[in-house]
Formats: C-alpha cells, sequence, structure tokens
C-alpha cells in the first residue's frame, strides 16, 4: 500500500486477529495518527488488546510512554439520569490529550463513543497541568484546580480522582495512573513526586515529572456555574419546565456539588463543543473495522438519541437539544470524510475490475476454530491433543506462537505437549521483539492475544490455548478485599432504615446519605443512628465497615450506644467462644499428626489437560487452595480441608 493516497481503500478476508496484526504493521513503519472504530463497545476492547500485544504495549505504562488508547462512551443511555463513571469520563479526555500533545497515538473506539460531542480543543488545554518535581508551584492554586475539575477531596486517597492535604504533603489518584502519587510541598516549591500504594499507603517510586488529566469535561469555577445558569434557564423555558423541576436543577447547579445526570448538561459550560475528528491531524488514518457494522450502528445511534430525548421530554426532565451534544449521521460522514480511510471486511472479495485492485486488497486469513473441533471429535481413550502434536508437523514452515493468558498456562501447555515428545520453549520477551528475529519458529509466549489465526502469506501462525482447550476465559479483578463478603461494598447494597453491624460500634440504624463538610473535607456520608438518638456520619469510603444485621428469628435486634460497652461485651465474648473452638481443633489435629491414611499420586498428563480445559481464569487465590489441596493427596497424613470462596468468585 504507497504511503501517499487519499480517499478511501477496502480490506477484506481479514478474520480473528489477523486485523490487530496488519494494524500493527501500519501503526510500526509509519508513524501516524490512527483511529479505528470498531461497531461495538466488545468488538473494541478486543482489539484493543491483540494491538496491545502486537505492539508489545504493557498495560501500567505511564500515560506519557503509551501510544496506544482506548477512547469509550459514558456506557449510559443518552439523556439518562445517571452518570457516567468517572474512569470512563478520564478515559476519553485521556484519547483528546494525546491527539493534542502525543506522537502518532493510536485511538480504538466506537460509533457510539465518537457522536458524543467533546470538550473544546481551547478548554481542553486549560484542563491538565504537568508537575515538575523540582519546580515552584502556588499550592493553593493547584488545590483549586483539582476540585474545579472534577477531583474530590477526601480523607484517604484510595480511588481515582481522590485528593487528599495533609500539611504540606498532598495525595492524588489521577486519571491514566495505575497508582496514587504524593506530592511533597515546602512551601510553594514541589520538592518530590512519588507513587504509593493505596492499601498500606506507603511511598514506592519517586517520579520526575507528572502529567495531571482532569477527572471532568467541565469546570465546576463558580463564573462558569453563572453562564450555566443563564443557559438553562432559557432551554427550560423552551421545553415549557414546571416551574419547580426547573427552580430545583438551578439550585442544583447553583451549589457547584455534582449531581447524577450533571454531565448531560455539558453543552452549557461551552459556547460549542467539538467532535473529536477536529481533533485528528490532516495525515490521520481512520480504519473501520467491519464498516458495514459500523455504518449500521451509526444510523441506530442517531435513532436513539432522538428516541431518548423525546422520552425525557415526554417525562417532564431537562434535556439539552440533541444536536449540541451529538453529531447526526450526516455530520458524522461529513467529519470522517476528509481523512483517509481503510474499510475492513472478514468476507473474501475479489476486485472485478483491474482498476479497482489499487483500492481493493484481499488477504487470506484463516481462524483457529477447526483445531479444537478436530481434538474434541476424537475418542475418549485417544491422546486428546494428539491432533495438535499433528497440525505441528504439517506447520514445519510456518513460524508457530502459542500464546497464554498467564505464566501458569503457559508452563500446563509446554507440560501437555511434552507428554507428545514435542518440546515448545516459553519466551520471556514480547512478541514483536521475538516475531522481529529468526529463532524461535515455535515458542510459547504470555500475553493478552484474545483471538488467534493464520496467514499463509506470512507464514505465520498465532494459536491461544482457549483455541486449544475451546474455553473462553474470563480475567477477574485481582483487587484485594479487606474484609469478608458479607460487609457492604456498595450503596445499592443498603435501604434506608435497615438495621446495620458497624465493625467497632455495634448496632444501629442506616439513616440515609448526608452531604458534609468536615475539616475542610467535603463528600457523602453515611447516617448511623444508634441508641439514645447518638449519631455517627460514615465516609461512603469506609462502607466497608459496615454490614446490614441478619437476625435469626426476625425480631428487631437493640441497639448499642456509642461509647458503651454492650458491643465490647458482645465481641469478647464472641474472642472466648473462638479461643475454645481453636483449643478443640489442635487437639483433633495432634491426633490426626499420628495416624496414616492413603496417598494419592501425582496428577498425570490427563487431569493436566482436563485443567486446562477450565473456561475460568483462576485468581491467586484459587491456584493456591488447588496445589495446596493436590499436595496434601499425595500425602500419607489425612487430610481435612475446607474451601470456603465468595459466591461469584469461582
Amino acid at each position: 500500500m504507497r504511503e501517499k493516497w487519499q480517499g478511501e481503500k477496502r480490506v477484506y478476508g481479514l478474520k480473528g486477529g489477523a486485523r490487530a496484526y496488519l494494524l500493527s504493521l501500519i501503526a510500526q513503519r509509519s508513524r501516524q495518527p490512527i483511529l479505528i472504530i470498531a461497531p461495538t463497545p466488545p468488538e473494541a476492547e478486543r482489539l484493543f488488546f491483540d494491538l496491545a500485544f502486537f505492539l508489545g504495549e504493557e498495560r501500567d505504562l505511564s500515560p506519557l510512554e503509551k501510544r496506544l488508547h482506548f477512547f469509550p462512551s459514558w456506557e449510559i443511555l443518552p439523556f439518562e439520569r445517571l452518570s457516567p463513571h468517572p474512569d470512563n469520563v478520564a478515559a476519553r479526555l485521556e484519547g483528546l490529550y494525546h491527539l493534542l500533545e502525543g506522537q502518532a497515538p493510536i485511538l480504538i473506539s466506537t460509533p457510539a463513543a465518537l457522536m458524543q460531542r467533546t470538550i473544546p480543543q481551547e478548554a481542553l488545554k486549560q484542563s491538565y497541568r504537568y508537575l515538575v518535581a523540582g519546580s515552584e508551584i502556588a499550592r493553593e492554586d493547584l488545590l483549586s484546580h483539582l476540585a474545579a475539575w472534577g477531583f474530590q477531596n477526601v480523607p484517604l486517597v484510595e480511588e481515582r480522582g481522590d485528593f487528599s492535604v495533609r500539611g504540606g504533603i498532598v495525595d492524588i489518584f489521577p486519571p491514566a495512573h495505575s497508582r496514587p502519587m504524593r506530592l511533597e510541598f515546602f512551601s510553594d516549591r514541589l520538592e518530590s513526586i512519588r507513587e504509593f500504594d493505596p492499601s498500606t499507603q506507603r511511598s514506592r517510586d519517586r517520579h520526575e515529572a507528572l502529567l495531571l488529566l482532569p477527572m471532568k469535561e467541565f469546570s465546576l469555577k463558580r463564573e462558569r456555574i453563572e453562564i450555566v445558569e443563564k443557559g438553562i434557564e432559557k432551554r427550560a423555558e423552551e421545553l415549557e419546565m414546571g416551574r419547580k423541576e426547573k427552580n430545583s436543577l438551578l439550585e442544583s447547579v447553583r451549589s457547584g456539588v455534582p449531581f447524577a445526570g450533571m454531565e448531560f448538561l455539558i453543552p452549557y459550560f461551552y459556547s460549542n463543543l467539538s467532535p473529536l475528528f477536529s481533533y485528528l491531524p490532516a495525515e490521520t488514518l481512520v480504519w473501520l473495522d467491519q464498516a458495514a457494522q459500523v455504518e449500521t450502528e451509526v444510523e441506530r445511534f442517531e435513532r436513539l438519541t432522538w428516541e431518548r430525548a423525546a422520552k425525557a421530554k415526554g417525562e417532564g426532565y431537562f434535556t439539552p437539544p440533541v444536536e449540541s451534544l451529538y453529531l447526526s449521521e450526516k455530520e458524522w460522514r461529513d467529519e470522517s470524510s476528509s481523512f483517509r480511510q481503510i474499510h475492513s471486511e472478514s468476507l473474501e472479495v475479489m476486485p472485478a475490475k483491474e482498476k479497482s485492485r489499487d483500492s481493493i486488497f484481499t488477504i487470506r486469513s484463516y481462524l483457529n476454530t477447526d483445531i479444537h473441533q478436530e481434538i474434541s471429535s476424537l475418542q475418549v481413550k485417544e491422546p486428546s491433543l494428539a491432533p495438535l502434536v499433528g497440525r505441528l508437523k504439517e506447520w514445519e514452515a510456518e513460524r508457530v506462537f502459542f500464546v497464554a493468558p498467564t505464566h501458569g498456562d503457559a508452563t500446563r501447555l509446554r507440560e501437555l505437549v511434552a507428554h507428545y515428545k514435542l518440546e515448545l520453549p516459553l519466551a520471556e520477551i514480547p512478541f514483536p521483539l521475538l516475531h522481529a528475529g529468526e529463532e524461535p519458529a515455535r515458542c510459547i509466549l504470555v500475553g493478552g492475544l484474545t483471538q488467534g489465526f493464520r496467514l499463509p502469506e506470512e507464514r505465520l501462525i498465532l494459536v491461544t490455548t482457549d483455541e486449544i482447550f475451546g474455553t473462553r476465559r474470563s480475567q477477574r479483578g485481582s483487587a484485594k478485599k479487606s474484609h469478608p463478603s458479607h460487609f457492604i461494598t456498595s450503596l445499592s447494597e443498603l435501604k434506608q432504615d435497615d438495621y446495620v453491624v458497624h465493625l467497632d460500634h455495634g448496632i444501629g440504624i442506616y439513616r440515609g446519605l448526608k452531604f458534609l463538610q468536615v475539616a475542610g473535607t467535603e463528600g457523602e456520608f453515611l447516617h448511623l443512628e444508634y441508641e439514645g438518638a447518638d449519631r455517627l456520619y460514615l465516609p461512603v469510603d469506609r462502607i466497608n465497615l459496615v454490614q446490614r444485621y441478619i437476625g435469626g428469628d426476625g425480631a428487631q435486634p437493640t441497639l448499642d450506644r456509642l461509647g458503651g460497652h454492650s458491643w465490647e461485651r458482645v465481641k469478647a465474648k464472641t474472642r472466648k467462644s473462638i479461643l475454645a473452638m481453636a483449643q478443640e481443633l489442635i487437639g483433633v489435629y495432634a491426633a490426626r499428626e499420628v495416624h496414616e491414611g492413603h496417598a494419592f499420586p501425582a496428577p498425570d498428563h490427563l487431569y493436566r489437560e482436563f485443567e486446562a480445559s477450565f473456561e475460568f481464569e483462576e485468581t491467586p487465590d484459587q491456584e493456591r487452595a488447588i496445589e495446596e489441596t493436590l499436595s496434601d493427596m499425595q500425602k500419607k497424613k489425612p487430610m481435612d480441608r475446607l474451601v470456603c470462596g465468595d459466591v461469584g468468585y469461582g
């Protein structure tokens, strides 16, 4: 494909991970911005992970080191009375920043995300800060900037968008960073920038600079709010809203405190919002993945915006004009047509005319679905991976890479094929470096590839472990929980007037949420009522200290008194019972130590094949429980083991 061309080209035949592979070649050979548009969020996410694998880009890179970015939609319905997740808003702003300041960024997005207008470029430039250790920075101005652009002042920083102030130390969890940062000030001089662990609050690596992106697409400064009020009043009159509803909305805006659905008022914060296409440099390449589906999704989303606006108006809710927040189908076409475009489809089509050969390309690629079909069609007594070994003998002239999601899966696959006297080395380097070399011709590597492919023209084959064993692995979050699962983690689990148990203060009644300002910190607090109308205000980020009261007979419990001794007596009695039970268990285990039981043999290759077909990715705790149980079964000592897990966690 020539370097300089205009207009539109079409590529047919790319299937599975071959799309991301070709995109990675384009990205590596041409340092130009690329916008990749997939029809739906799941498709966009798969492309994102596959492209990150082929580019060798790690997920925990700092925002200044990343080239690949996911640009999501708000993931809520248009004009819904809800706010988007802060991470979605932050990811959009990160993508816009890199289009302005980055070197040949790559954005992956969807029609729903791109049809929503964005913050104007000049406003975006005022919203972010670049902090350098050792420089002079007006500390109070920085704190005002954080509050205005969506950061929340909290006692303890744990989540993105939090910041806290303790003397000369400002802790902040900025978007686009995997860990929060600790800024140490001496007067108005920024002495140091350190990463810290939110679970232990201990400082870690030192950083020389910090990119501080906003958490919202609008500023809540007083002067800005006054402009917003005027626009809302005018629009309310056009909608013929009732006075009560209009005044309630205006009062919420005047308070300067974010409320659910406030983000849909963004057209009133700026004279004109910008389409993302206005951020794209002229040399940007636009790739439409499954182009026909993308066009269908554009049409569907435009209909959805007008339907949702009509529904909100019928229910008496305030909405800005649809065209002020979303692009129409015609605007989409007009905005995107000024860029070079490649339309990709998985169907193979041969150009009808000679002159079309410069604009239509067909690349033969194949999926690996037949591998598991062949394996599963064998009789039970035959070696289950024999077809794969046979395929490898047929693929002598190709470079073959097996991709596993974790080191455990990679090691397991190597052990399984070793049973067939086939050695596959485990590569420890990223795919781009591995592919650039000549050796090894076949190996196993760890990565996030979601779908493999066979590309005959390149003599290249990539096979994922899911394609071998017929699994669809779901990666679970690895966040550590500090309390058992019966403690509350979300406000949705709690209703007003529920009886609750606080870990330190005992039984009380939940009376709802209160917005308070305490010692310079503002935010939402749980209002808990105790005996004698005593009140406790618990920050929402400490909700995991509370669990709903569950009584055996359904009777109402007796409330504890704050500062009283009844709850301490209950805990002391419980501790005494637990110690007695522990003493009895020690006696049981001491007796078991002197008895012998049956020792099972170590797991064989058939067990390992069965284990590899498990459709989920085990968490570290699950892996440890499995290995310890297998280890115990191979000993003569009788095993007495209880495996406990949260519902929904395997």
